[in-house]
């Protein structure tokens, strides 16, 4: 880092909102350091449910060069037996995103003990850094010359499937509140826009979103929280591949202005026909949405199509969404794979 960045950060305290840039591997640098600093506070903070204490920490701080390959899987099985739910709703990542996201990413995960004395996986988010250089370089989000982190890959235990197990509640918005406060920190130093990917019909993660912001807003950290945009992806036959996917973002200011996309808005799925259902919640979502610009960029299966809208407060969305998200279930399938390593 040069002398007059090394200024700028010593003074960035005074400067909320700083618009100038850092190089690529000075940023990693300090997203790093910034979720590093939120894990320690986080520890500080003594986070207990139902009697147990959760700990929050980076995977790769467990990570020792002979035991990179046993967290890979374990985070990669996690995520793998963990959801098996509606496969639009979380792309999940294989052995080889995990190990690349561990390199480049902060991996945040929630544990607890267990009766053996070890630490179970409860709650893993990554916070995915991106600063490009023109608008077709990420077509889910498209932006130029802006510092953007994703708050990705959320996840939880999932309990349905071991219903014997004492359920541990809350550990979804606890990671969303860590990654928005760590945020908000780099914030400070350096212009950093902050958005989440969310299925359109998946209030679980909408909710965990609301309640980290409220309850950083009780602790005036002054964040609130838009969908600025939706993404929509399309085969080769002009066929939506799957519902289209909401893009959150999280703004940081000392007053919310909650005179900005303060109506109310109703997406309702209600009896969509399930022969058409991603092309009929497409034109439900049109039809509440005001469409600022369009983006389309061509991919190897079609093409994927950016909405940038008028921003809706999204403590002001109401989510009916009937049947829209049944059935479409993913199965596991590192478990043989794991099993035969083992």
């Amino acid at each position: 880092m040069d002398t007059n960045n090394e200024e700028i950060m010593a003074s960035s305290k005074d400067k909320p909102h700083p618009t100038w840039l850092l190089s690529e591997a000075e940023m990693k640098k300090l997203v790093f350091k910034e979720y590093q600093k939120e894990m320690e506070e986080r520890k500080k903070e003594y986070y207990f449910n139902n009697g147990y204490e959760i700990n929050f920490s980076l995977a790769q701080n467990a990570v020792k060069q002979d035991s990179f390959i046993n967290q890979v899987l374990n985070v990669s099985c996690f995520y793998d037996t963990n959801y098996t739910g509606n496969k639009d709703f979380m792309h999940i990542p294989d052995i080889r995103n995990v190990a690349d996201n561990f390199v480049n990413h902060p991996t945040m995960i929630a544990t607890k003990k267990t009766n053996d004395g070890s630490e179970e996986i409860i709650g893993i988010a990554t916070m995915k850094f991106e600063n490009n250089n023109s608008m077709n370089s990420n077509p889910f989000f498209p932006t130029k010359n802006e510092n953007i982190l994703f708050i990705t890959g959320v996840l939880t235990k999932n309990y349905e499937l071991s219903p014997y197990e004492v359920r541990i509640s809350g550990v979804g918005k606890e990671l969303y509140k860590a990654a928005i406060r760590g945020a908000y920190n780099i914030n400070k130093q350096v212009k950093t826009r902050v958005v989440c990917e969310i299925d359109c019909r998946n209030v679980k993660s909408v909710n965990a979103v609301l309640k980290a912001v409220n309850e950083l807003n009780n602790l005036e950290f002054g964040v609130s929280s838009y969908i600025v945009g939706y993404y929509e992806k399309f085969n080769k036959k002009n066929k939506l591949m799957e519902a289209p996917t909401l893009i959150v973002e999280i703004e940081f200011d000392s007053i919310p202005n909650y005179n900005i996309g303060n109506d109310k808005v109703e997406f309702s799925y209600i009896d969509c026909k399930m022969s058409k259902l991603n092309f009929e919640i497409s034109k439900r979502i049109q039809a509440v949405t005001k469409e600022n610009i369009k983006y389309i960029t061509a991919t190897e299966e079609g093409y994927i199509v950016y909405h940038d809208i008028d921003r809706i407060n999204l403590d002001n969305v109401d989510f009916k969404i009937g049947n829209s998200a049944d059935g479409n279930c993913r199965e596991p399938v590192l478990n043989p794979f794991v099993e035969l390593i083992n």
